[in-house]
């Protein structure tokens, strides 16, 4: 009859070595690995993104993480948009800032807010203050006219 199965008897496995055990071997691979560290392209947190500040790396490595979430930032000015809505809309600019309600130019001032949000341009606050709106009528106007939350 065999004796019963006791752990004790039994051998720890063998543990993870990071470096060789001899000295000068192991002298060698740390130089080596200091060495492929401070060699690197700098530290991490150096790498903005230009698109978000929030974010460290690139656009792709952004769009990797965020998915289809992701949209880097329009190189566009809020200036350029409004240039555009004009002709779109065929309106001036003094009639878009102006105090009218006319449907046509609450149009043209909703796709402007709209475009700068999509195209991560400015904020709404900021397109309103320009405007001469409020953040709150830029919101509906936009929810009205182009179902957007």
């Amino acid at each position: 009859m065999s004796a019963p199965y006791r752990a004790e008897n039994t051998p720890d496995p063998p543990a993870p070595v990071l470096f060789p055990v001899e000295l000068l071997q192991a002298r060698l691979a740390y130089q080596r690995f200091v060495h492929e560290q401070s060699t690197s392209t700098g530290s991490p947190l150096q790498n903005i993104n230009q698109s978000d500040r929030r974010i460290l790396g690139n656009d792709t490595f952004a769009a990797k993480l965020l998915g289809s979430a992701w949209r880097p930032r329009s190189q566009q000015t809020l200036e350029m948009l409004l240039e555009e809505a004009c002709g779109r809309f065929n309106v001036t600019r003094a009639a878009l800032i102006s105090a009218s309600r006319c449907r046509h130019l609450t149009q043209a001032r909703a796709w402007v807010a709209h475009q700068a949000l999509l195209l991560r341009i400015t904020t709404l606050t900021h397109v309103a203050e320009v405007l001469g709106r409020t953040d709150s009528a830029l919101r509906q106007s936009i929810k009205h006219h182009f179902n957007y939350p």
